[in-house]
């Protein structure tokens, strides 16, 4: 036996568990701060990321304090590093070590929700921490791309009864076809148009309960746009909270006829219009 393997052989008989094998050898090969090792072992993986760099970094001090053990793939890899072959007057003693610590390995990685092992490049530890229902950590992301899915579900399906209200109907290709005479006028926050169609956008009411202005007082209260035009549209009624219920209202009719847009105020409402071709 050489001077080194009795050296080895002397160390391993005081290391109590496979870490402190570990850790004595790593040691021994001149690795102190795991930077090497842990290049090396990016280099078998071949992965050259920084994430993967600092992953392999986190495991290898982890494993070389006790936190954790490595899986019996990353154990396969450090043999190789290490060069602990079958041949190695180690060998019989690192296995015997590893095995016996891996006999607790799956209660320490269910009992622990931050297994730094589980790295992105680990494939089969991280294809563990992914299927393991009990796993806190899985639960949580789960939950976080649910909450997610129902945001989003919410969202287009507020955009879809938004865009179906009758706030966002009376759409067609000419003004003349739009009468409100009778009919619910609704301010049309967000209308988009091509050139040549025209909407109801608003509703011009007067004082509760009467007559709404005639046409011609309420021309000089509709902004100049250079995209389209103004209409009557007739006199319908309004759901206003001020009167506390429905009130005569004369319709607002915009007939587009050039693209471009416009945001301004009507009646005090924020309106904006776009027009495309």
């Amino acid at each position: 036996m050489s001077p080194d393997q009795k050296g080895h052989r002397k160390e391993q008989e005081s290391s109590a568990s496979w870490y402190e094998l570990f850790d004595r050898i790593c040691i021994d090969q001149g690795h102190f701060n795991n930077a090497d090792l842990a290049a090396e072992y990016c280099k078998v993986i071949r992965r050259s990321n920084q994430t993967a760099y600092d992953t392999a970094i986190r495991n290898i001090r982890n494993w070389r304090n006790g936190k954790h053990t490595p899986s019996p793939r990353n154990f396969r890899i450090l043999t190789s590093i290490l060069r602990i072959d079958e041949g190695h007057d180690l060998f019989r003693s690192w296995q015997e070590l590893y095995e016996l610590e891996s006999v607790n390995r799956n209660k320490n990685i269910s009992n622990n929700n931050d297994f730094y092992e589980n790295g992105i490049f680990i494939v089969n530890s991280r294809s563990y921490r992914i299927f393991n229902f009990q796993n806190k950590s899985f639960r949580n992301i789960l939950l976080f791309l649910f909450s997610c899915s129902l945001v989003i579900s919410v969202s287009f399906l507020f955009f879809d009864l938004k865009f179906l209200s009758p706030k966002y109907k009376f759409i067609s290709a000419s003004a003349e076809s739009l009468d409100m005479t009778g009919k619910l006028i609704q301010w049309r926050e967000y209308t988009r148009l091509s050139v040549g169609q025209s909407a109801v956008i608003h509703g011009k009411r007067g004082r509760c309960g009467q007559n709404p202005p005639e046409w011609a007082e309420v021309m000089p209260l509709l902004p100049r746009l250079d995209v389209g035009k103004w209409s009557d549209g007739g006199i319908g009624y309004r759901e206003s909270n001020a009167c506390q219920g429905p009130t005569p209202a004369r319709a607002v009719i915009f007939t587009a006829v050039k693209s471009g847009g416009a945001e301004f105020l009507l009646f005090h409402d924020k309106t904006k219009i776009e027009v495309q071709k």
